[in-house]
């Protein structure tokens, strides 16, 4: 593209005149927080799924008032003023005071400051927030350390979830006192209140008393030790969870008339701070309740290694036996609170708690479950270790509370035998042997839940709580990261013997179940292949046959044969709903995506999909749609539950690699295998003394093995092992589910090697499926599709100003490669954290609900659901992606610019672009580039979440921004710092294509406002958009503008281009008027934008006294 160098030259400039945008609406943004001083971290973002009357933050019950178009000379509204909204939660954490002076080179994932939970609910469409402090602990503290420090009450992480009118929000504390924690309570004291949770609420032993150690006392790790003794002594951390209700009528906490409002429980504690907790991950389904998972960490936090993205001090590395904790609350039972005496048995909902004079917070009545291990990680000894390592669970109905076992019995399920032990530091122990064969010696750990919750209405479910509705259950999908913990066999990853036990790597284990009956200290089901020998590792001296699994290897302390595997890590998940999934023709139920590579962290990887697709015999009231046994396999070996170490099987076929790709032309040579055997790296990361230079791909492709893509080579990337193509990277997976249709992103650097050093970057990519992810193509035609177009930057070794695209052209339901969607080029600026929602929000609501508002609070005065939310449009979707600075990846992370976003329609086919990077007249994109949601070049933004109204027109996204600066210590100084909320609009298909408007122009980039006569060429750029879609229907995608017109105030001085550029030299001295306009397809002309331009013959420099007042 002949532009394609004057438009880089002016990116900068472009984004910083704030005057294009995608959306149709006209900038909307509020600041939650508005504590510029307090950092603000962990912003979220949910949607209910109904009305309510549309209020103001303050009380005061009136209209949403809307915009009007963006860069529109009308003033009429976008959308009229709507009398009812949807109820938008957002959370967050904020610094409320002091500092706890921490190097900010090694904060990573945690936080050291006094912040506490917020949470921040709007009533009006985002217009207004009312913002609450939900931990209050920040100013408090449960620990002392040795140097005689108070510790704060710091939170480091917070999160939450929404399930019809309930708010579930959980969160991990310094603070670990106080909350009135089930551990604490003692059946003989409170027996009359454990017995009403028994007879009254079904619940059990399990349920009401701590069988797995939850009652300690709260610990510490000292960081000193392990080399950080700026860090020093840090308490442990423990987990809290609130509940929120949408309540109808007036708050009795303010002296507002309000229509509606959020009444908040007391805080309430669930572990005592022995063991250090971490990452919650919570979810809710209405109708079921709502579940928390969590990893606790019994040496602490690890620092980690900081290889990876995310690995150093977030809690993706722990100390053997991290397990991951479960807790849930029923739907029924969440909102049941103590009344004002506090009297057992007696329990009040809280809309009638509400209606109490002076009500305090209430306290939850129902609590919820006491956490229990859901993974099998800790070490069950003979003697001294918690209750539930002796206890029968078949008969967990006749358990004594105050009689505990203490030791093995013949009936004990996780200690049936014990044998002997010795421990890599020399020790020897008894240790127990599970009914099933495991050994539990406390050498693995868990981390990084990701999960999902799906409910479905159980046979013979009941209306327990008699208001109406027959009680749901849900199913939990959810897997975790797990250590290998190669060390117990004194072997290296291969199989060979090793001098010392070494601990390498990861394995991702799936877990699903009912949520009121969780498997405890399960094992679950890995989902990565075991590993194949490649032909192209350098230095290799292990034994394996090219292209086949290593040898099995015997596990010396259960007996069971055992696979190698390569590093897995960074779960995510998709799932479709239990009838989604029945009403599918692929009857796909999940798609279980993760990270592999062939080096440990931080290597060159790519990401792998497993589907779950329910079978033919499926009933829905009873069979789980998710179970493991589900998860499409061609070959399982073990699945007789006879290995102790695949209780549940293994998949021996290979994963869907939908981030696979063909090497074309790398530095070494052209073709894939030629390629890969100049890869110069060991399997154990290393590089051999003799590599002086490292190998870079050029160009590349992905393959079906079918397509006639030029350049692929005859074979299926699909099905390829992460190191077929061992230079790529990939991360950043997710995506959803709709039926058959799957949406899959990631982000994509085609060298590892080069990235880690800013010397490549990541591009963000799509792919689609339309067949519950058999196959991966465009927008088949029976679902609009018409055939799309793509481009790829093969520019590794070319500079930004002289990088050409290469343009791939598919047909309707064709193969398609990954779509580069960002395009981004040269290496100063990558790809961070991505982000997505389908229209409805990740629950896909299918409309908005009216039932809520008319049972409580009466007939509404409009018709309800609005047009835009009445039913989903499948078709769109939203994403918005964070840049980061490259130049500052050999130092560590990416640090966070700026925030862009697109709407794709046509199920992502069409993405809709920035429109001045447009050249109307000929259509040519002079530049791809998505719109901004935050640009300004000296606030820094990412953890950007968002969510979209069913119809596609409206999307919400809250992110936390920041600026910063490094004090002459070298510590880092964060200011300006909070929460914002945007809100972005889009006019209705039908509206658009039927409502008639003038188009807008703008002139977008001016190279000078004064110019000499042998000065270099003046360079106008203008741009345009047509406010309608009138006259569009053969070009839907187009911009509408179909000519462009600048000119002058010198008579026959004019231009029918976007870009002017012409010589100073000739125009009469003085200042000159330079007028911009733009015609529609319609033939409607724009007011014509004006700019002002001094002409001299020379310039001449004067040079004036300083003067300083």
């Amino acid at each position: 593209m002949k532009t394609k160098i004057l438009l880089f030259a002016l990116i900068v400039v472009m984004l910083a005149s704030n005057l294009a945008y995608a959306e149709d609406g006209a900038l909307f943004r509020r600041n939650i927080s508005k504590t510029p001083d307090a950092e603000t971290e962990k912003a979220a973002i949910y949607m209910m799924d109904f009305y309510v009357p549309a209020q103001a933050s303050t009380g005061l019950v009136g209209p949403v008032i809307y915009p009007p178009l963006a860069d529109s000379e009308d003033t009429t509204p976008l959308y009229e003023d709507r009398y009812y909204a949807k109820p938008l939660v957002s959370v967050y954490i904020d610094d409320t005071g002091g500092d706890v002076a921490i190097s900010e080179a090694i904060r990573g994932g945690m936080s050291f400051g006094h912040f506490d939970a917020y949470v921040g609910v709007s009533l009006d469409d985002g217009t207004s927030w009312r913002t609450t402090n939900l931990s209050r602990s920040a100013d408090l503290s449960s620990f002392f350390l040795a140097n005689g420090y108070a510790y704060p009450g710091d939170v480091h992480n917070v999160v939450h979830q929404v399930a019809g009118d309930q708010i579930f929000i959980a969160w991990v504390s310094k603070y670990c006192d106080g909350g009135s924690p089930l551990y604490k309570l003692d059946p003989t004291e409170d027996v009359d209140y454990f017995d009403d949770l028994k007879a009254t609420y079904g619940k059990d032993a399990v349920y009401l008393y701590d069988l797995f150690g939850v009652k300690g006392t709260q610990g510490s790790v000292n960081y000193t030790l392990q080399g950080f003794p700026e860090i020093g002594e840090i308490p442990y951390s423990c987990v809290w969870t609130a509940r929120g209700k949408l309540l109808p009528g007036d708050d009795p906490s303010t002296t507002e008339a309000e229509a509606t409002y959020v009444m908040w429980t007391k805080p309430e504690r669930l572990t005592s701070g022995g063991r250090d907790a971490n990452l919650p991950a919570v979810d809710c389904a209405m109708g079921a309740g709502c579940i928390l998972t969590w990893q606790e960490d019994p040496e602490g936090l690890r620092p980690g290694q900081g290889l990876g993205p995310g690995e150093g001090w977030s809690g993706a590395i722990a100390n053997g036996k991290t397990d991951i904790w479960y807790s849930y609350i029923s739907y029924a039972d969440f909102d049941l609170v103590f009344d004002q005496d506090g009297t057992v048995g007696t329990p009040v909902t809280m809309a009638d708690y509400g209606l109490l004079a002076d009500a305090t917070l209430p306290k939850p009545y129902v609590p919820m479950a006491m956490p229990v291990r859901l993974t099998d990680n800790n070490m069950c000894k003979s003697i001294n270790s918690d209750p539930y390592c002796y206890i029968d669970f078949d008969s967990i109905d006749a358990i004594d509370p105050l009689a505990l076992p203490e030791s093995p019995t013949l009936d004990s399920d996780f200690c049936a035998s014990t044998m002997s032990w010795t421990t890599p530091g020399g020790a020897t122990l008894d240790i127990c042997v599970t009914e099933d064969g495991r050994v539990l010696n406390g050498r693995v750990a868990s981390t990084r839940v990701r999960l999902n919750l799906k409910p479905y209405t159980p046979e013979g479910a009941v209306d327990a709580d008699e208001d109406g509705v027959v009680e749901r259950s849900a199913w939990v999908v959810m897997a975790a990261e797990e250590t290998k913990a190669l060390g117990d066999q004194l072997i290296d990853p291969y199989g060979n013997p090793a001098e010392n036990p070494i601990d390498i790597g990861k394995d991702v284990w799936y877990y699903t179940f009912d949520m009121f009956t969780p498997p405890i200290v399960d094992q679950g089901g890995m989902l990565n292949q075991p590993a194949t020998c490649s032909p192209w590792t350098v230095g290799a001296d292990y034994v394996c046959d090219e292209y086949e699994f290593f040898p099995v290897q015997t596990d010396p302390l259960n007996g069971g044969e055992f696979y190698l595997t390569e590093i897995a890590r960074r779960f995510a998940l998709t799932t479709n709903s239990v009838q989604a999934a029945m009403d599918s023709e692929s009857g796909l139920s999940a798609m279980l995506i993760y990270k592999q590579g062939i080096i440990n962290q931080g290597g060159p990887a790519d990401i792998f999909l497993r589907r779950v697709v329910i079978p033919d015999d499926f009933d829905a009231a009873v069979d789980n749609p998710y179970a493991y046994e589900n998860m499409e396999c061609a070959e399982w070996a073990y699945t007789d539950g006879s290995n102790p170490n695949y209780l549940k099987g293994i998949c021996l076929s290979p994963a869907i690699n939908i981030s696979g790709s063909t090497i074309v032309e790398c530095s070494g040579g052209t073709g894939n295998d030629t390629c890969a055997d100049t890869f110069p790296v060991a399997d154990d990361g290393s590089i051999p003394d003799e590599i002086s230079g490292f190998p870079k791909v050029l160009e590349w492709r992905q393959c079906d093995g079918t397509a006639a893509i030029d350049g692929c080579e005859d074979d299926n990337d699909l099905d390829d092992q992460s190191w077929e193509n061992p230079f790529d990277l990939a991360k950043g997976h997710r995506g959803f589910l709709d039926g058959d249709y799957v949406m899959m992103m990631y982000a994509f650097s085609p060298n590892w090697k080069a990235q880690t050093v800013g010397n490549d970057h990541y591009n963000l990519y799509v792919r689609r499926s339309f067949d519950g992810g058999l196959t991966w193509t465009t927008t088949p035609a029976a679902l609009g599709g018409a055939g799309t177009t793509a481009t790829e930057n093969y520019c590794v070794e070319t500079s930004a100003d002289e990088c050409v695209g290469t343009e791939f052209t598919y047909a309707a339901g064709a193969f398609e490669q990954g779509r580069n969607v960002s395009q981004l080029i040269g290496n100063k600026i990558t790809i961070l954290d991505p982000r997505y929602s389908p229209t409805g929000g990740l629950k896909l609501y299918p409309t908005i609900r009216t039932d809520w508002l008319e049972a409580n609070i009466g007939t509404p005065s409009e018709t309800l659901p609005y047009d835009d939310d009445l039913v989903r449009d499948p078709s769109k979707f939203f994403m918005i992606y964070e840049t980061g600075d490259n130049t500052t990846v050999a130092e560590g992370e990416a640090v966070p610019l700026n925030l862009y976003y697109s709407r794709a329609t046509v199920y992502g086919d069409v993405w809709e672009l920035d429109p001045d990077w447009y050249e109307e007249e000929t259509g040519e994109i002079l530049d791809y580039r998505w719109p901004w949601a935050e640009n300004k070049a000296e606030i820094l933004s990412g953890e950007a979440g968002m969510l979209v109204n069913p119809g596609g027109t409206f999307m919400y996204a809250v992110w936390n921004q920041w600026q910063e600066e490094i004090l002459p210590d070298g510590h880092e100084l964060v200011f300006d710092s909070d929460i914002i909320y945007r809100r972005f609009m889009y006019e209705m298909d039908d509206v658009a294509a039927t409502t008639e408007r003038l188009p807008v122009a703008t002139i977008v980039y001016v190279s000078t406002l004064k110019a000499a006569y042998d000065d270099p060429d003046i360079i106008l750029v203008g741009g345009g958009r047509d406010l309608d879609r009138i006259g569009n229907e053969d070009d839907p995608a187009g911009s509408g503008i179909d000519n462009v017109r600048w000119w002058s105030d010198i008579e026959g001085h004019e231009c029918k281009e976007r870009i002017w550029q012409f010589p100073p030299r000739g125009l009469i001295p003085g200042l000159h008027d330079f007028s911009f306009a733009v015609q529609d397809n319609e033939g409607h002309w724009s007011q014509p934008k004006t700019i002002r331009i001094l002409i001299a013959e020379q310039f001449h420099d004067i040079y004036l006294p300083l003067i300083a007042h």
